[in-house]
């Protein structure tokens, strides 16, 4: 929308490497706002969303929980839209309003079925670049098994490795439990897991919504470890898991 004063970038289709989503043989720019992606920004309102559903179903909680709905249709993020479907699968099965539910989903359909299915045809470079990097993370980790090659040093080691695609893609692995591996070693894969599953362990329902959206989406991104706003996003979790606990 042009907001660059709050940090929005000018692009267009045209620019390198710009995220982009095929409509029927329809190009369209995949909405970033002030996120570096698009991915960014849906996780970012999944989070959202779920902690709105412990607050008081008022007019606005409900405005904001349905815009942030559209702007994670909008992103098109295959990953959050699957997290985004589990969650309100799991929270309005036992509500009136589950049937809703299914009629969006009905609506949409031909938006998410263009989505997912170009995974088996043009766009299965994704598929082969995240396996590849994946491979990539378990070589780097088996040079230093316990203490890694060290912090944001995947792409260097990497760097003389060509990837697939008419250029070298060279990006941190998107799993951040693969990511912690090869930069920390076992050491650092530990702490995390018990940075995570310590809360998991301790938690509420909520809490385990929250988490294991964390847990889905670090699967299959890297930001919640690479990117500031994605670390902050992290620890603001974190640090509400705690106050949500007290």
């Amino acid at each position: 929308m042009g907001f660059w004063l709050l940090g929005e970038r000018t692009f267009s289709l045209s620019t390198p490497g710009i995220a982009k989503f095929d409509f029927y043989g329809r190009e369209f720019l995949r909405p970033y706002a002030t996120f570096p992606h698009p991915n960014v920004l849906a996780g970012f309102m999944l989070m959202g969303i779920v902690i709105l559903t412990s607050m008081k179903k008022e007019i606005m909680v409900f405005g904001a929980t349905m815009l942030a709905s559209l702007t994670i249709l909008l992103t098109v993020s295959r990953v959050a839209i699957l997290a985004g479907l589990v969650f309100a699968t799991a929270v309005l099965t036992q509500s009136k309003a589950r049937f809703l539910l299914l009629l969006a989903v009905i609506i949409l359909l031909p938006i998410l079925y263009t989505r997912f299915s170009s995974l088996a045809n043009f766009d299965n470079l994704t598929f082969v670049r995240r396996g590849e990097l994946s491979l990539i993370a378990i070589k780097i980790w088996a040079t230093s098994p316990i203490f890694g090659v060290g912090l944001n040093n995947f792409i260097p080691t990497a760097a003389d490795l060509l990837l697939s695609g008419p250029s070298r893609f060279l990006q941190p692995v998107h799993n951040i439990f693969l990511l912690a591996l090869a930069e920390t070693g076992i050491a650092g894969l530990a702490g995390l897991i018990i940075l995570i599953g310590y809360p998991i362990y301790k938690s509420s329902k909520l809490n385990l919504f929250l988490w294991g959206v964390v847990f889905f989406l670090g699967m299959f991104d890297h930001y919640f470890l690479t990117l500031p706003q994605g670390y902050r996003l992290l620890f603001l979790i974190w640090g509400l898991t705690w106050r949500m606990l007290k």
